[in-house]
C-alpha cells in the first residue's frame, strides 16, 4: 500500500496526483495518533500497551481496505468488519458482497461457475487504478473503469465565469473534478472548456453548452484549444512515457 512506500518510490506516482494524496493522508494520520496519544493512551497506558504510529496506521488500512458499508435490520448504515470474506480478492463483475435479506448473514453470489481448487473472487466496485492502489494496493493491468482525473477551476473574477459556474455547478456538483477515460469522448471535458472560452456574447448558448452541444465555430476552436494546452500540461508532471513504463516492466 502507498502509506508503506518510502519517498522515493511515493515519487515514481509523480503526475498522478496519488503521490501528494497518500503524502496528506500520512500527515493527518500522524496528527490523529498524536491527538489520541495525549487524550487517550497516554492516560491509560495499560490498555495500550503496543501503542506506535506504524500500527495505527496498520489498523487504519485494515478498516479502510477490509469493511463493507451495510444496512442492518434498523434500516443504519454502518461500516463493518466481515471475516474470511475481506479475504477475497477483486474482480470486475464478480458479485458484491452484503446482508442477507434478513440481516443475518452475510452473502456474496457467485457470477460465474467456479472449478474446485479455483480462485473465489468478489467485486470492489467501479473503480480506476488510482482508486484500487490508494484503497487497496494494487491495480489492475487492463482496467476497464480506469481514469485520470482534470482539476478544473473557473475563475470568480470572470465576468462570464461567475455568470455559467452556478449553471455548471446545478448541472454537475462535482464538475471541478474531470474523469477522461481510455477510448471515451470527454463529453465533461468539452462542456465546462466551451463554457469557460465564452464570449459574453456567446452567453445565450450557454444551455447548449450543459447540455454537451456546440455553441458556435469560434468558441469550439477556442475550447479545444484550451482543453489540448491543459492536458499537455498534465503530461510534463510525468517522467516517463508509457512507452518508457513498459520497456521497465519487461526488464
Amino acid at each position: 500500500h502507498p502509506l508503506s512506500w518510502s519517498e522515493e518510490e511515493l515519487a515514481e506516482l509523480q503526475g498522478t496526483g496519488l503521490d501528494n494524496a497518500t503524502s496528506t493522508i500520512k500527515q493527518i494520520l500522524v496528527k490523529i495518533f498524536e491527538h489520541l496519544t495525549e487524550k487517550l493512551v497516554n492516560p491509560n497506558p495499560t490498555l495500550f500497551p503496543q501503542w506506535n504510529i506504524d500500527r495505527f496506521i496498520w489498523a487504519y488500512q485494515c478498516v479502510n481496505s477490509r469493511t463493507w458499508s451495510v444496512t442492518d435490520e434498523n434500516e443504519v448504515r454502518q461500516h463493518v468488519m466481515v471475516p474470511l470474506a475481506d479475504m477475497l480478492n477483486h474482480k470486475p463483475g464478480a458479485g458484491v458482497g452484503s446482508l442477507s435479506f434478513d440481516k443475518q448473514n452475510f452473502i456474496i453470489n457467485a457470477t460465474q461457475d467456479y472449478a474446485t481448487g479455483e480462485q473465489v473472487f468478489d467485486n470492489y466496485g467501479i473503480k480506476s487504478n488510482y482508486d484500487l492502489l490508494g484503497t487497496y494496493g494494487f491495480i489492475l493491468e487492463d482496467n476497464a473503469y480506469d481514469y485520470m482525473v482534470l482539476q478544473f477551476s473557473l475563475k470568480p473574477t470572470n465576468l462570464v465565469h461567475s455568470i455559467v459556474e452556478p449553471l455548471l455547478k446545478a448541472v454537475d456538483a462535482d464538475y471541478k473534478n474531470i474523469k477522461l477515460r481510455n477510448n471515451r469522448i470527454p463529453a465533461e471535458l468539452l462542456r465546462v472548456f466551451r463554457l469557460s472560452e465564452m464570449e459574453f456574447s456567446e452567453l445565450e448558448f450557454a444551455g447548449d453548452a450543459l447540455q454537451g452541444k456546440g455553441v458556435t465555430l469560434t468558441n469550439e476552436v477556442r475550447a479545444m484549444r484550451g482543453a489540448v494546452n491543459v492536458l499537455t500540461f498534465m503530461l510534463k508532471f510525468f517522467l516517463i512515457s508509457a512507452v518508457d513504463d513498459a520497456a521497465l516492466l519487461e526488464s
